[in-house]
């Protein structure tokens, strides 16, 4: 499906936040179905029941775009956030690594506390998602292929 979302970047992340929040009624997932196809939407029926499932567990930045497997493999926002501020408080300067980012759970923490940050993941369809939350600190994304 990200191939399908080709098209509606950049800005994609508010408009699926658009069509998933409130989760979509029957009458919109056919309307969505009847203009970009099937496929499309049963990601937004997906998207909405794992934003729903992992809301408050997950920052909200990164429910728009989350898969079954990144989500349940993905750091929990605090866990996150205490991780990035013991790294911040260790007074090094140092480019942070998140070697295998996956949703970007410790990217969107370090990016907080960081100028700059590196995210991998063997998955470049993995990283595409990032690009419409991106903070405004600089951060590089790329493949573990590349």
């Amino acid at each position: 499906v990200w191939t399908e979302l080709a098209p509606l970047e950049p800005g994609c992340a508010d408009r699926w936040r658009e069509l998933a929040e409130p989760s979509p009624s029957l009458g919109d997932l056919d309307r969505i179905r009847a203009t970009r196809g099937a496929d499309v939407a049963r990601f937004v029926s997906l998207q909405s029941e794992l934003a729903r499932r992992h809301r408050g567990r997950l920052d909200s930045a990164l429910l728009p775009f989350l898969t079954s497997k990144g989500a349940e493999q993905a750091t929990a926002s605090a866990v996150a956030r205490f991780r990035a501020e013991r790294f911040a408080r260790a007074g090094l300067d140092l480019l942070p690594w998140d070697a295998c980012c996956g949703v970007g759970s410790d990217l969107v923490a370090l990016s907080e506390r960081f100028e700059r940050v590196l995210a991998t993941d063997l998955d470049p369809d993995t990283l595409r998602p990032m690009k419409n939350w991106t903070p405004t600190k600089h951060w590089t994304q790329t493949s573990c292929t590349q």
